[in-house]
């Protein structure tokens, strides 16, 4: 399992002065940040790829194998997002039938299925995304629900990415048990896992927070969960915190990341 942090300016400082220690600078996909990333350590890339839509271009699975290929990543991430926007006609909050959900379903493996064939289903991985109830009418329930994601890894054969709080979060609103939740999930297919941790923001729950120690227990119990060989053990675990842009500008201090991370890192080696 290798570690990776977001990259940021401030973190490429401190691994530059040896004050953090990882094997990996997780990017976006712009030329310019993996180019600064690059400079100071390995990285790979997440990319933004939703599946559901339907709206990827071949031009932009093209995009994505240059730019996998000139960083050496080699998992393939994507988003099963179920949108207002792509989903009009859905309730969106529980009240759908179980046909709805099945059309969703397929809907989201057709994508999958398409990057599978592009890029082989090993390499291929689902992210489980975010609930926040009816305050943001943007993302769907059916995008959470465990049976999708169960779905899709078993008809495509790809693995699932498990963000940890966007788990904790789906749950809050959606007012189910975290661990029921989460070992619902298929986590036998579990390839990559990100941590960060959460706060109220705006009176809404948020990630890509400094942790607290309810955060790092949570994630010492998500562990002990990998390491009993009830989880998969992921080839790679990210801590997002930080990064570059305006979404990250305010959460990217220099004395978290270098407190954190080698706490992050050693709860991770157990």
């Amino acid at each position: 399992m290798r570690f990776a942090v977001n990259y940021s300016p401030a973190a490429a400082r401190l691994y530059e002065s040896g004050l953090i220690d990882v094997d990996l600078f997780k990017c976006p996909d712009f030329p310019e940040v993996v180019a600064a990333a690059r400079m100071q350590a390995e990285v790979y890339v997440h990319f933004p790829l939703e599946s559901g839509p339907g709206t990827t271009t071949v031009e932009q699975l093209d995009e994505v194998a240059a730019l996998a290929g000139d960083t050496g990543t080699r998992l393939i991430n994507t988003h099963a997002y179920v949108r207002r926007r792509d989903y009009p006609a859905l309730d969106g909050h529980g009240g759908d039938s179980p046909e709805v959900l099945i059309s969703v379903i397929d809907r989201v493996v057709a994508d999958v299925a398409a990057l599978c064939a592009r890029f082989g289903p090993d390499r291929v991985i689902v992210e489980n995304v975010i609930y926040t109830g009816r305050e943001r009418e943007d993302f769907l329930f059916p995008g959470v629900r465990a049976e999708l994601l169960q779905e899709v890894i078993r008809q495509t054969g790809c693995g699932l990415l498990l963000d940890l709080s966007h788990a904790r979060i789906s749950c809050q609103y959606a007012d189910w048990e975290p661990w029921e939740y989460l070992d619902s999930l298929p986590v036998d297919r579990l390839r990559e896992l990100h941590v960060t941790g959460l706060a109220e923001v705006g009176g809404v729950l948020t990630d890509h927070m400094p942790l607290t120690e309810g955060d790092l227990g949570f994630f010492s119990d998500a562990m002990r969960r990998v390491r009993s060989g009830a989880w998969a053990t992921p080839e790679i675990l990210a801590f997002e915190y930080g990064g570059v842009g305006p979404p990250f500008a305010w959460r990217t201090d220099p004395g978290v990341i270098a407190g954190q991370v080698p706490m992050l890192r050693d709860l991770a080696q157990g």
